[in-house]
C-alpha cells in the first residue's frame, strides 16, 4: 500500500490509469475512511486515465485508508488502496488546533497547582498518615512567570514565521 503525506488545507492530486477499466466507459470512485472522518468523491476522466483530487480542508488531521473502485453491474470492484496522512499545517492552523507546546502544557499544570495550594501557601501530600510539604506558592508563581515568558517567545516566533512583525505595533500620535 502506498502512503502519501499532505498538510491540512492542501489538495492531494494524482492521475491513475487502469487499462481494464478505461475512463471513457467507467467512473472511478474515491473513498477515504479513517478514525478522524470520511471522504467520498469521484475522479475526473482525463485522456485515458483518472485524475484524483482530494481537498483536505474539510478533513481532520489523521491517517486515512483510501479505496479506488468502479461500479460494474451494481457491484463495487476494488482497483487499488492507498494511505493518506494529513498533518497539521502549522503556518495556517489556528493556535487552538495545533498541539500545545511543552511550555503551554506546563503552564496549565503550574496554574492548577497554584489553585490547589489554597490558603496554606504550599502544596502538601498526605500518604500513610505522613504529611509531606512540597513546593511553595512563591516558587510556583516564579515558574509561572518563566513559562509565560517562554510562551511569549513562542508566539513571537510564530508571528515571524507567518510573516507578521515580531512585536505588536505601537501606536504613535502626532500633535
Amino acid at each position: 500500500m502506498t502512503t502519501f503525506t499532505v498538510s491540512q488545507g492542501d489538495t492531494y492530486q494524482s492521475t491513475v490509469r487502469f487499462d481494464k477499466y478505461p475512463s471513457v466507459y467507467n467512473t472511478l470512485q474515491v473513498s477515504l475512511r479513517g478514525s478522524a472522518g470520511t471522504f467520498d468523491g469521484v475522479a475526473l476522466s482525463v485522456c485515458d486515465g483518472y485524475q484524483i483530487s482530494i481537498p483536505t480542508t474539510t478533513l481532520a488531521v489523521g491517517t486515512y485508508t483510501g479505496y479506488l473502485y468502479v461500479v460494474e453491474n451494481g457491484a463495487r470492484i476494488l482497483l487499488d488502496t492507498f494511505q493518506i496522512i494529513i498533518n497539521p499545517n502549522f503556518l495556517t492552523a489556528p493556535a487552538s488546533t495545533v498541539t500545545p507546546s511543552f511550555a503551554r502544557q506546563a503552564l496549565a499544570v503550574v496554574e492548577s497547582q497554584i489553585l490547589a495550594c489554597g490558603s496554606a501557601g504550599y502544596l502538601q501530600i498526605t500518604a500513610d498518615g505522613k504529611t509531606i510539604q512540597r513546593i511553595t506558592v512563591t516558587e510556583l508563581m516564579k515558574q509561572r512567570m518563566e513559562l509565560l515568558q517562554e510562551i511569549e517567545l513562542e508566539e513571537q516566533d510564530d508571528r515571524i514565521n507567518s510573516g507578521q512583525p515580531a512585536r505588536k505595533p505601537v501606536l504613535i500620535s502626532f500633535r
